[in-house]
């Protein structure tokens, strides 16, 4: 569910960025769009979840943006992305960590922030890299916890050489991008109307899990039974972080 001189500086840069982008799809099943998504679910407001499309199809078409908001909304993201990147430590982790597998990104060509329709917070996509909804996201925190979601997919998708055909492979980065992000913590929970406080975010992941495989279209039928095949060892897999983190 990418990645921003001089304009010699810049054409090294294009041209690293497209080598790295050539490795991230040419392996394993390259004719196959990988796409992950920060799902919006049901909230105690009565949001509902709709099916995900890839990354790119989620953005909004002009015909339907305010300009002047979604001005101000992509300033904001922006700026609270520069800033995530710049001081949180699992953010920079991540960036470190998928630099030295050989799959760094420039962040202001491929984490974009953009307009989306209401059914996501944030995405990847191998051919795309990472997109944060600009409007579907309204506090900083939010965001973090998106930006971390997706990072993890790509590093799974750069480091593991997942097969995104094989549901247990999706179901896995699934499951390791729901535990390790924040999206379950118990705060999260309680704006999704989720009370649960023993057991609750292992409860929350296997969920958000579930949710997340049945977006792809390959594995709707079979996504609980791909995410209680490899929950334990996944859940207890939190690499590039140690469990302390």
């Amino acid at each position: 569910m990418m990645m921003m001189m001089m304009d010699n500086d810049r054409d090294s840069t294009f041209r690293r960025v497209a080598a790295v982008f050539r490795r991230w799809t040419d392996h394993g099943d390259a004719c196959a769009p990988v796409r992950h998504l920060s799902i919006v679910e049901p909230s105690s407001a009565g949001t509902p979840a709709a099916p995900a499309p890839a990354p790119a199809n989620l953005i909004l078409p002009q015909s339907d943006r305010n300009p002047l908001l979604e001005q101000a909304r992509n300033k904001q993201c922006n700026m609270w992305k520069t800033e995530l990147l710049a001081t949180d430590p699992k953010i920079q982790r991540l960036m470190d960590a998928l630099a030295a597998h050989g799959c760094a990104f420039d962040p202001e060509k491929h984490i974009r922030c953009m307009p989306c329709s209401p059914v996501a917070s944030g995405g990847f996509g191998a051919e795309f890299g990472i997109l944060l909804c600009q409007n579907q996201i309204f506090r900083k925190e939010h965001m973090r916890e998106t930006l971390i979601h997706e990072l993890v997919h790509a590093y799974d998708h750069c480091v593991f050489k997942y097969r995104w055909t094989d549901c247990k492979h999706f179901a896995c980065t699934e499951v390791r991008a729901a535990n390790v992000s924040g999206d379950c913590q118990f705060s999260r929970e309680l704006e999704r109307g989720n009370f649960a406080v023993i057991g609750g975010q292992m409860q929350c992941v296997k969920r958000r899990a579930i949710l997340a495989t049945k977006h792809n279209p390959l594995c709707k039928d079979q996504a609980e039974a791909a995410v209680n095949a490899v929950f334990d060892s996944c859940y207890g897999d939190r690499q590039p972080f140690d469990n302390a983190e």
